[in-house]
């Protein structure tokens, strides 16, 4: 017989059908809603000219993060208050501005944070 199993792990789903393993992207509806508060206290705290922000959770299945609930997300930020300020302050500055989000709603953050003058929009 075929073998037919949905693992749910929260935002993510890993189906295997006739002994064939295939990975689906789920977002879940909390971790929507983290990705729209980054961008939304991104915009407001430091001006954010452009904000990108990809929801990678469903690439951590079985992560410990994934499991207690925490997001994976890659997020690009433009923004003129980084203009002069070398990168690892820039990231403290991030960090700093997501201190609670990263105790539990943020697992993981990969960031980029340039100044408009080092930004090609695409």
């Amino acid at each position: 017989m075929f073998e037919h199993k949905i693992l749910d792990m929260d935002r993510d789903a890993v189906i295997h059908v006739f002994g064939i393993r295939r990975e689906t992207k789920i977002v879940s509806e909390r971790s929507q809603q983290t990705k729209v508060k980054i961008e939304r206290m991104m915009k407001e705290k430091f001006l954010a000219v452009h904000v990108e922000i990809v929801d990678e959770t469903w690439k951590h299945a079985g992560h410990a993060g994934a499991a207690s609930g925490g997001g994976h997300f890659n997020m690009v930020v433009v923004s003129e208050r980084f203009e002069g300020i070398n990168l690892l302050e820039r990231n403290r500055l991030i960090y700093g501005a997501l201190e609670e989000e990263m105790k539990g709603e943020i697992h993981a953050l990969a960031l980029k944070a340039i100044s408009p003058s080092e930004w090609s929009p695409s």
